[in-house]
């Protein structure tokens, strides 16, 4: 019996550990499925961090061409300035840009001239296509007291937009802030994805621009008495007895004067007549409106006598830019 029963045992234990070893296989192989498993995971997220995204932003300011840049000065014949701001994203994916014109902070200056002050701001193909005479129809406007703020421009990795920012004062407002300095800041951002940590700003750039001064120095206050309005009967200064006339051309055809009238009855100074005369107001404006250039500019002569009108010599040769409200300064050259 026993040699009959010992084989038997001995295949039941066999067996019983061939069903062993099969477990203990099939626990290896689904260990080892699980462990691929998470080494493939590791991999991956070591693989991915390697390749995180990245920020990055480079503002430079800059003119255009031969033209004035942003920082220089108004003028009556340029009273409008232009520059190109370039915004490069060097960051690993798209962004939005945003570019902000605003009067600097703390500067000491005339508030009412940040508010004077137009500007205009659009992003165009080439810094070529930014000048101060160009009309941007896709612009955002506003004055540096109130701030422009151009935003939403879509700038791809590596890429680089230009912006090209104008800003102009009007004839009134050159002769009203003449020799004024004036600053504001341009400031910058990319914004990749919410939160702070995706958003990159450039340092603030601060530009400074002023008005000319001498084109707008009013003429000395000589006091000048006439009879009637009539540009044929002189001027006759009060306290010297000399006579005086008065007569204007355009800047485009200098030689052609034309007689210019007094006030009646008056004692006057002439830029009080020229600038700030309301009887002739008309006058003048339709006069400024007969040039074909229609930039307002204006040549003043003013000429003395000394013998009654025999003989004239020049005392005085102004240049005056006139605005639509028949506003405008003055330059002397002459004495």
């Amino acid at each position: 019996m026993r040699s009959a029963e010992t084989p038997h045992r001995v295949l039941t234990a066999l067996r019983g550990r061939a069903r062993r070893v099969a477990v203990l296989v099939g626990a290896l192989l689904l260990l080892g499925t699980a462990t691929a498993a998470a080494y493939w995971v590791a991999s991956a997220q070591v693989q991915g961090t390697v390749e995180a995204s990245t920020v990055g932003l480079v503002q430079e300011l800059g003119p255009v061409g031969d033209a004035p840049s942003l920082s220089g000065t108004y003028t009556a014949r340029a009273p409008a300035l232009a520059g190109v701001v370039s915004l490069s994203n060097t960051g690993s994916r798209a962004a939005t840009a945003t570019l902000t014109v605003a009067a600097r902070g703390g500067a000491v200056m005339d508030p009412t001239l940040s508010e004077a002050v137009q500007v205009a701001v659009a992003p165009v193909g080439n810094a070529t296509e930014c000048t101060p005479q160009r009309a941007m129809s896709t612009s955002v406007r506003g004055t540096p007291a109130s701030g422009v703020t151009l935003d939403k421009v879509q700038v791809d990795p590596g890429q680089t937009v230009v912006v090209c920012v104008q800003t102009s004062l009007a004839a009134g407002d050159l002769a009203v802030h003449a020799g004024k300095q004036f600053e504001f800041t341009i400031s910058s951002s990319l914004r990749y994805a919410d939160g702070e940590q995706w958003t990159v700003q450039a340092e603030p750039l601060t530009v400074s621009q002023s008005i000319e001064k001498d084109r707008f120095e009013d003429l000395p206050r000589i006091e000048f008495g006439n009879s009637g309005n009539d540009p044929t009967v002189k001027w006759k200064a009060v306290d010297k007895g000399d006579l005086y006339r008065l007569s204007m051309a355009h800047e485009s055809t200098p030689r052609d004067r034309v007689p210019f009238p007094s006030e009646a009855d008056s004692q006057i100074s002439v830029a009080q007549i020229v600038v700030h005369g309301e009887t002739h107001k008309d006058l003048l404006q339709e006069f400024v409106d007969s040039d074909e250039d229609g930039d307002g500019l204006v040549r003043l002569y003013i000429e003395t006598s000394k013998d009654g009108g025999q003989t004239w010599s020049l005392t005085a040769y102004a240049q005056l830019h006139i605005s639509s409200k028949g506003n405008g300064g003055i330059k002397v050259k002459g004495s």
